[in-house]
């Protein structure tokens, strides 16, 4: 047991080493000149719905609780303190952790079994990514039919949409059996998803307001694009935090509409930046303001 968990280690560091080398190699390559031209106030409007995207995101993971044990004891600000605190974790030690710290927490509050929480937190992230899937789906979509891109870009990335739907629905298939399995379908389910629904319309207008920041061009094919990066970076279990998984993709997908190789660069590492930063504000909140005042038990 001890050798794989050092092997999983090593694997990770070197991951990470390899990430540190390509973004070197990406903050000397590309023309920072581009950066002059950044508007703050739209950069600040991003990282404010960056900001309520995860906050969004928290409330789903308090109706997730709920959907467990709407009889128990467990606040908005319970919910936002164990997603809080937990979510940094995806990136060390990795996404695992940061699934199964949430639940950990929920489970000493409420007294709740870790085998159900743990359960309904894998079953939280599997719906994210699904709502975010359908978003991405739903915006190539509408985009096609006002002829804001051609059918035939839209049919070529939808090629690659399916291997990722279909990977997702399977994962949907064992978390609906798991669901019904245990009893948990029952009013809280449609606040679930009306939760991810606004988390991942908070970050649609977030990209678009950060991509109008750095290029002054409003470009909704971008928030598509990020949807489907940031999922699959989701699904990439190997890589922590989906780690240059959602730049590589984020960056082909521009240069494929036509934006320059350093825009479409600078672009991919603003964005997760801008990501990071959300992620921050809401460790920081959790951390050093509600952490102080939240009881570990009941």
């Amino acid at each position: 047991m001890t050798f794989f968990v050092e092997k999983k280690t090593f694997i990770t560091c070197l991951f990470f080493c390899a990430v540190i080398a390509c973004s070197v190699f990406a903050v000397v390559s590309i023309d920072w000149a581009v950066m002059k031209s950044v508007q703050p106030f739209y950069f600040a409007c991003a990282l404010f719905f960056s900001v309520l995207g995860f906050y969004f995101q928290s409330l789903s993971w308090f109706f997730s609780v709920q959907m467990l044990a709407p009889s128990r004891r467990y606040s908005r600000k319970r919910a936002l303190f164990d997603h809080g605190v937990t979510i940094m974790a995806k990136y060390i030690p990795g996404k695992i952790l940061s699934v199964v710290g949430r639940a950990g927490l929920a489970s000493a509050y409420t007294g709740l079994g870790l085998k159900d929480t743990a359960t309904v937190s894998f079953q939280n992230v599997v719906m994210s990514v699904f709502v975010g899937l359908a978003v991405s789906f739903l915006i190539l979509f509408v985009l096609g039919e006002v002829g804001a891109i051609p059918f035939a870009e839209v049919f070529e990335f939808s090629f690659f949409f399916l291997v990722v739907v279909t990977c997702t629905l399977l994962l949907c298939f064992v978390w609906v059996y798991a669901v019904k399995r245990v009893g948990l379908l029952n009013k809280y389910f449609l606040f679930v998803i009306i939760s991810y629904s606004l988390n991942w319309i908070a970050w649609v207008l977030g990209i678009v307001l950060l991509f109008y920041s750095i290029t002054g061009n409003f470009d909704v094919v971008v928030s598509a694009a990020f949807c489907l990066a940031t999922c699959v970076g989701v699904l990439a279990l190997f890589s922590p935090g989906g780690l240059g998984v959602r730049e590589a993709i984020l960056a082909s997908f521009l240069v494929h509409q036509g934006y320059s190789l350093d825009l479409s660069v600078l672009v991919s590492v603003a964005a997760r930046v801008w990501f990071l930063g959300g992620e921050l504000v809401l460790f920081m909140h959790a951390f050093m303001f509600l952490g102080p005042r939240l009881k570990t038990k009941k």
